[in-house]
């Protein structure tokens, strides 16, 4: 698996993540 894709997927999931957090914390 290329590095560039994994680093994409892992900033894709921590972008998710975050905005859940950020939701959950507005609510």
């Amino acid at each position: 698996m290329p590095v560039r894709e994994a680093l994409r997927q892992l900033e894709a999931e921590g972008l998710v993540v975050l905005r859940i957090h950020k939701g959950a914390t507005v609510i």
